[in-house]
């Protein structure tokens, strides 16, 4: 009697012993599943931007050709690839609050009608494009590029009254025209802050004269057809 019990509690052990292994490998193989998906996807959006990013480059540069501007702004855009300064203004989209700047404004829904509908990432392309354009009808893209202005000196790449940034918008502090990366918080401010008191981007008060309409230079009609042969406008 005793050998037939223990011979049972040996069965009753080894057949919940088997069981135990079943589940463990049938939810193991569930978690390696659920887990590779979770792995895989932020790669699936990666390459998807990657994708994006490079087409809106190289369409940026066939504007160059287009424009015959030469080289002098590889450093905004290089071919297919957005360069440095191109980064520093996506960056900077995404580090501060910039609402106006992403909703835009009715003149420039005019040049790129598609705009209302584009992803945030496709907008940052567009500001990457005008504030590319500003920069080239300013200084030729020359950070280094030194002018007089009627508030005193002008530098860098959107030609900032050096020593008195700070007294144009929230974000700009007094000296950033000295540095790329400071022209940009600074200039994307003072754009923001142009459209947030309902100006038009193409205004008669904007502080850059490429953009008014009355400017002596009338730049700002070559911005917008650069804005408006832009693909992502008009997709």
């Amino acid at each position: 009697m005793f050998k037939v019990s223990k011979l049972i509690l040996i069965l009753f052990l080894a057949f919940h012993g088997l069981t135990a292994v079943a589940q463990r490998n049938k939810y193991g193989n569930r978690r390696s599943v659920v887990f590779a998906s979770l792995v895989e996807a932020p790669n699936d959006g990666k390459d998807n931007q990657s994708e994006s990013n490079t087409d809106a480059a190289e369409d940026i540069s066939n504007i160059y050709d287009k424009m015959k501007w030469g080289d002098v702004c590889e450093s905004f855009v290089a071919e297919t690839d957005f360069g440095k300064w191109g980064n520093m203004i996506k960056n900077e989209l995404n580090a501060n609050s910039y609402p106006d700047i992403i909703r835009g404004s009715p003149d420039l829904s005019k040049y790129c009608p598609s705009y209302s509908n584009l992803s945030a990432l496709d907008r940052e392309n567009v500001w990457v494009l005008i504030l590319n354009s500003i920069a080239f009808y300013e200084s030729s893209c020359d950070d280094k590029k030194t002018a007089r202005g009627p508030n005193g000196r002008l530098k860098g790449l959107l030609q900032l009254h050096v020593g008195r940034e700070q007294i144009y918008a929230p974000n700009c502090k007094k000296g950033d025209g000295k540095t790329p990366q400071g022209t940009f918080r600074c200039g994307i401010s003072m754009l923001n802050g142009q459209l947030d008191r309902g100006e038009n981007l193409f205004s008669r008060k904007s502080y850059w004269d490429v953009l008014r309409p009355q400017g002596a230079s009338q730049k700002y009609k070559k911005i917008m057809r650069i804005i408006s042969g832009y693909p992502l406008c008009h997709q």
